[in-house]
């Protein structure tokens, strides 16, 4: 996965004197007015701020809205010089995006390779910072700094604007791996110092080389370096990087003068600028001539100190105080956890005065290596066993124990052959023993009994096993079937399995009763949508049974009546509610008069309908809100026929979109009630069966807790034969 560090992050401008807004970052890189331009929409002193306001791309990175190019003298040279890569080179994706450019994941066609490109905003005014860092990167060729590998030219918003091309990288920003180590329960800081100095080794290297080429950094922080898949460090972002100078004896054949116009200065630089959390005194000040190669022996000494104690030196939620700290050279002594090699060497890294700090980055190397080497981790681990011993072991408890045996494991890592790691062990193992014996885990104490080297105290610890062991067999009381709190859990899981198969019984009814409601909503719906509303109008006009218009419609809703055996009424009806708020004049019934429909010679409740026009007075809600909303609904109809599950749906004038009259649905609903007395008594049958099947398992459970306790006893008088072949085999905490 390509990460992009914090360092492609937009760069922030604050106007002289503290006069502009300050964001509250405390990561933000600080660049006061000088020789660099500021960004669109930020002034220098005594100029009017661009208007132009930052949008926010698809992907949530900030973007500014492009402007036409204008090159200044000194880029125009540069800029007329460069090549146009627009066929070589295709962008992906972009990555990041800074003050000065994006960073995009690109295509090589000519090489067949994956590459990173920073490609230059298309509305800045002037490129110089772009050029500038893009020279200042290539000349520092070294395995711990980001190769570059071109210079050219490419499209963008139909500009062409320089596009510099460099090693794609591949790995995990080094700041956002120490902070998820670090967020671990586990963490170790002498585990964690061991991995990450060796990471502060190799950046320590890429800035002594830049050193030796005459360039500081002037930016460095643990997000400023990427580390690999395969153990690669790269130092990131050369964007603040000043030439301080070179030798007339380091200009050969192979190399040759640095144009000064193609590089930061200490005449042309910013200052301050930085990241205030980390900045050096002299950084964080207006004057430039105190800046040097000592100025990143500072960083190199902040990021230490963020090693040791998980923030930077200067670190404040707001820029404005990490920039007031720097300037005084605010920080907290590390504690008392960091070892005293790096304590020394923090302190003498971040000196207020730089000729008091180490002569050079080698010297700070040198030191970190020597510890590395082992020296300060003897005295580490002598340090921290002195505190173990001293604290002592009596009286605690197993998860006080057990932190201090993962105490004994980080004194065994950082020297093996501490001297004193033998006694320790020794009181630990007496004091877990000892622990265990009080809360009667025998075989836990006979495992750590066994593991002493001291043949007489590990015979005494055994004795003593026994003896409680045999006072515990005495002690311990027949155990009992049944109990307040068995029963009370039997009672509560009978109760809970009652609860259980009558909600099960509960929601089957429901689910019932919906099925039969969506039946009933879903045939009215169908019925409404074959009823034309011209044949209801001239129904209501006719009221004549034997008119064409009410035989179509008898016709249709006779249809589904038929089709549908549980279906009792089916009938179309209009409002009438100048009779009355529940009244509705009847259109059709399909028994509009008494009609024996299903041939049996009987005349039966259900054949004896409605002619057109009869009132009917007990309208529901449900034939209201189909009418009303024009959407199906569904309910529980009681009137003189008897009691219905209904459904209602409007028929609507395809013309206008007006409501003209409800088809209904009626279901009896004591088929629905006989079919839900079945569910009841199957629940209550079934649940039965389960509380007596759960009072017999529980039964079964109570027994088998017996036979387990006088088999524990028997098992307590075996331990102490086999426990001398498995106690060693435990490592305790």
């Amino acid at each position: 996965m390509t990460r992009s560090p914090e360092p492609f992050s937009e760069t922030v401008v604050i106007a002289a004197h503290g006069n502009g807004a300050v964001p509250t970052c405390m990561e933000t890189v600080l660049v006061l007015p000088g020789a660099a331009p500021p960004p669109s929409g930020v002034a220098p002193p005594g100029e009017k701020a661009d208007d132009t306001v930052p949008e926010d791309d698809e992907a949530g990175a900030t973007v500014i809205q492009d402007k036409p190019f204008e090159k200044p003298p000194r880029s125009s040279v540069l800029y007329d010089a460069l090549g146009d890569r627009t066929t070589e080179i295709f962008l992906l994706s972009k990555i990041a995006q800074g003050g000065q450019g994006e960073i995009w994941e690109a295509y090589q066609k000519n090489l067949d390779r994956l590459i990173a490109v920073k490609r230059a905003h298309g509305h800045i005014g002037s490129q110089d910072d772009f050029f500038k860092e893009a020279f200042a990167s290539a000349r520092l060729d070294h395995p711990n700094i980001v190769p570059i590998y071109d210079l050219g030219l490419c499209y963008h918003e139909n500009e062409k604007v320089p596009l510099l091309v460099m090693k794609r990288i591949v790995g995990t920003n080094w700041a956002e791996m120490m902070r998820t180590e670090r967020s671990s329960p586990h963490f170790s800081l002498s585990i964690f110092l061991a991995k990450h100095l060796p990471i502060l080794v190799s950046v320590i290297n890429a800035v002594s080389y830049a050193h030796a080429k005459g360039v500081i950094h002037r930016d460095l922080k643990p997000s400023q370096v990427m580390v690999g898949d395969y153990g690669e460090v790269f130092l990131l972002d050369w964007g603040l990087a000043i030439f301080l100078g070179q030798e007339e004896d380091e200009v050969s054949e192979t190399s040759y003068p640095v144009d000064l116009d193609k590089v930061w200065t200490l005449d042309t630089a910013t200052n301050p600028a930085g990241t205030p959390a980390y900045m050096a005194p002299e950084q964080a000040r207006f004057f430039k001539d105190q800046l040097g190669f000592h100025t990143d022996v500072y960083l190199l000494g902040a990021i230490l100190y963020e090693m040791v104690t998980g923030r930077p030196p200067h670190h404040s939620e707001k820029v404005q105080k990490s920039l007031r700290r720097a300037i005084e050279n605010e920080y907290e002594p590390p504690g008392p956890g960091c070892p005293a090699e790096l304590t020394d060497l923090i302190a003498f890294c971040l000196r207020t005065d730089p000729a008091e700090r180490p002569a050079s980055a080698l010297a700070v190397r040198e030191t970190i290596t020597a510890y590395l080497t082992g020296a300060g981790r003897k005295q580490q681990s002598i340090s921290l066993c002195n505190q173990l011993r001293k604290r002592g072991f009596a009286n605690l408890g197993y998860e006080e124990l057990s932190q201090a045996a993962r105490q004994l494991s980080e004194i065994t890592h950082l020297w093996p052959d501490n001297p004193d790691i033998d006694a320790c062990r020794h009181d630990l193992l007496v004091a877990y023993a000892e622990a265990a014996i009080a809360n009667r885990d025998f075989m836990l104490a006979r495992l750590q009994a066994d593991r002493l080297e001291d043949d007489g105290q590990s015979a005494a610890l055994r004795r003593k096993i026994e003896e409680e062991q045999q006072r515990a067999l005495k002690e311990l009381p027949r155990p009992p079937l049944f109990t307040a709190a068995r029963l009370a859990v039997v009672g509560l899981c009978c109760l809970a399995v009652a609860f259980t198969v009558f909600g099960i019984v509960r929601t089957a009814e429901k689910t019932l009763l919906d099925e039969v409601m969506n039946k009933v909503r879903s045939i009215a719906s169908v019925a409404a949508s074959d009823v034309r509303a011209e044949d209801l109008r001239a129904v209501d006009a006719e009221q004549e049974i034997y008119a064409p218009a009410f035989q179509r419609v008898f016709n249709q809703l006779s249809f589904y009546r038929r089709a549908n055996d549980d279906i009792r009424y089916i009938y179309s009806h209009r409002p009438e509610f100048s009779q009355g708020e529940d009244h509705w004049r009847t259109l059709v019934d399909i028994d509009p008069v008494d009609l024996d429909l299903n041939g049996n010679g009987v005349i039966e409740s259900s054949e004896r309908g409605n002619p057109p026009g009869l009132l009917y007075p007990d309208g529901t809600a449900e034939m209201l809100l189909a009418f009303e909303e024009k959407r199906p609904t569904a309910g529980i109809l009681k009137d003189d026929w008897g009691s219905f599950i209904s459904g209602f749906a409007p028929v609507t004038d395809q013309k206008t979109g007006e409501v003209v009259a409800i088809v209904g649905v009626d279901v009896l609903a004591t088929d629905v009630e006989r079919k839900a007395r079945f569910i009841r008594r199957a629940g209550v049958v079934g649940g039965g069966l389960l509380v007596l099947l759960t009072a017999a398992a529980f039964l079964a459970y109570f027994r088998s807790l017996q036979a387990v306790r006088r088999v524990e006893l028997l098992r307590q008088l075996i331990e102490k034969q086999n426990a001398e072949g498995t106690g060693r085999q435990l490592f305790l905490g």
